[in-house]
Protein backbone atom coordinates (compact mmCIF):
# COMPACT_ATOMS: atom_id res chain seq x y z
CA UNK A 1 0.00 0.00 0.00
CA UNK A 2 1.54 3.77 -0.38
CA UNK A 3 2.67 4.54 3.04
CA UNK A 4 2.09 8.56 3.16
CA UNK A 5 4.47 9.70 5.96
CA UNK A 6 7.21 9.09 3.30
CA UNK A 7 6.18 11.73 0.64
CA UNK A 8 8.11 14.78 1.03
CA UNK A 9 5.62 18.09 0.89
CA UNK A 10 6.93 20.18 -1.75
CA UNK A 11 8.02 23.87 -0.87
CA UNK A 12 5.78 26.33 -2.71
CA UNK A 13 6.42 29.60 -1.49
CA UNK A 14 10.28 31.33 -1.52
CA UNK A 15 10.89 34.88 0.03
CA UNK A 16 11.17 37.86 -2.42
CA UNK A 17 14.39 39.49 -2.77
CA UNK A 18 13.66 42.48 -2.74
CA UNK A 19 11.26 43.04 -0.47
CA UNK A 20 11.27 39.90 1.64
CA UNK A 21 7.34 39.10 1.28
CA UNK A 22 6.53 35.45 0.90
CA UNK A 23 6.41 34.58 -3.27
CA UNK A 24 5.45 31.51 -5.15
CA UNK A 25 8.36 29.43 -5.92
CA UNK A 26 7.57 30.15 -9.92
CA UNK A 27 7.63 33.57 -9.57
CA UNK A 28 11.40 35.76 -9.44
CA UNK A 29 9.87 38.46 -7.07
CA UNK A 30 6.45 38.94 -5.52
CA UNK A 31 4.77 41.56 -7.88
CA UNK A 32 5.76 44.35 -10.43
CA UNK A 33 6.96 46.77 -8.20
CA UNK A 34 9.23 44.50 -7.07
CA UNK A 35 10.24 42.90 -10.68
CA UNK A 36 10.70 46.79 -11.37
CA UNK A 37 12.73 47.65 -8.65
CA UNK A 38 15.03 44.40 -9.55
CA UNK A 39 15.06 45.92 -13.20
CA UNK A 40 16.86 49.07 -12.07
CA UNK A 41 21.00 49.27 -12.96
CA UNK A 42 20.72 52.50 -11.39
CA UNK A 43 19.86 53.54 -7.59
CA UNK A 44 18.50 56.89 -8.14
CA UNK A 45 18.05 57.50 -4.39
CA UNK A 46 21.62 58.32 -3.98
CA UNK A 47 22.15 60.80 -6.25
CA UNK A 48 20.69 64.72 -6.37
CA UNK A 49 20.14 65.07 -10.09
CA UNK A 50 19.31 69.02 -9.88
CA UNK A 51 22.57 69.63 -8.49
CA UNK A 52 24.64 67.09 -10.41
CA UNK A 53 22.68 69.07 -13.56
CA UNK A 54 23.42 72.38 -12.37
CA UNK A 55 27.07 71.41 -11.65
CA UNK A 56 27.88 69.41 -14.92
CA UNK A 57 25.68 71.28 -17.03
CA UNK A 58 24.93 68.66 -19.57
CA UNK A 59 22.76 65.39 -19.76
CA UNK A 60 25.47 63.50 -21.12
CA UNK A 61 28.01 64.64 -18.41
CA UNK A 62 25.88 63.63 -15.54
CA UNK A 63 25.35 60.30 -17.06
CA UNK A 64 29.73 59.61 -17.68
CA UNK A 65 29.73 60.70 -13.70
CA UNK A 66 27.26 58.33 -12.44
CA UNK A 67 28.40 55.52 -14.86
CA UNK A 68 27.31 53.04 -17.47
CA UNK A 69 24.03 54.79 -18.30
CA UNK A 70 22.99 56.91 -21.15
CA UNK A 71 22.47 60.85 -21.54
CA UNK A 72 18.72 59.56 -21.85
CA UNK A 73 17.89 57.47 -19.02
CA UNK A 74 19.38 60.63 -16.95
CA UNK A 75 16.81 63.17 -19.09
CA UNK A 76 13.93 60.00 -18.43
CA UNK A 77 14.28 60.17 -14.69
CA UNK A 78 14.72 64.19 -14.37
CA UNK A 79 11.41 64.24 -16.01
CA UNK A 80 9.44 61.28 -14.22
CA UNK A 81 10.88 63.46 -11.17
CA UNK A 82 9.50 66.71 -12.16
CA UNK A 83 12.73 68.11 -12.58
CA UNK A 84 12.51 69.70 -16.16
Amino acid sequence: MFDRTLVETKKLYDVCPICGKEKSIKNITCSRECAAKKSNKVDWGGYNLKKLYNDIGSYSGVATHIGNISDVAVKKRMKKEGLI
